[in-house]
């Protein structure tokens, strides 16, 4: 009797470090990057549809600087996150030239592509990155992989000095499936 109570108490302490698991504490850090990588987080958002973190990272990686966004909004409901889910869907979608892209199953649904493109008023500027936009239970989280852009176009800009070479597709792609499942194994069962 006394093992079926601990386990029970075992059960639920379980349920509720799930139940209050913040964006934060399941976002990528810096120790999931090389080292020297700096990160530049967002104001954390808080409100009815639940709350979002987001973060960037930029480090050096094979002669190149290269930038991680990581998004991660964690839902009131499963519907509500569905819902979320498929609006960020479309943020990341109908880019000149994409692509899309076949990725492992990080989650209960997800959309992913490829992108190069010049975007209007750019001055010239491109923009080559991959994305990840992933379903998980009440949690959705969002990777791009890009090369930081002194243009103003990656999120973060350039953190180590001038624009670097565009990073290659086949890169960003491995890249993307490095930290996505770093970010999968942070989620767990969302």
């Amino acid at each position: 009797m006394k093992t079926h109570i601990a386990v029970a108490a075992v059960a639920l302490a379980l349920a509720g470090v799930a139940a209050a698991a913040t964006p934060q504490t399941l976002s990528l850090r810096a120790a999931d990057f090389p080292a020297g990588a700096k990160a530049t987080p967002a104001p954390a958002i808080s409100g009815p549809n639940g709350k979002s973190y987001t973060v960037t990272f930029n480090f050096k990686a094979g002669g190149r600087e290269e930038e991680v966004t990581a998004l991660v909004w964690v839902a009131p409901s499963a519907g509500v996150a569905k819902r979320l889910y498929a609006g960020y869907v479309q943020q990341t979608q109908g880019f000149q030239g994409e692509r899309s892209l076949r990725l492992p199953r990080y989650g209960d649904a997800q959309a992913a592509n490829w992108a190069d493109y010049k975007p209007a008023g750019g001055g010239g500027a491109e923009r080559a990155r991959s994305a990840l936009v992933v379903l998980k239970g009440r949690v959705f989280w969002e990777l791009t992989v890009e090369d930081c852009n002194g243009a103003g176009l990656s999120p973060a800009g350039c953190a180590f000095g001038p624009t670097p070479p565009k990073i290659k597709e086949a890169t960003a792609v491995a890249e993307l499936k490095k930290y996505a499942a770093k970010q999968r194994a942070r989620v767990g069962n969302g």
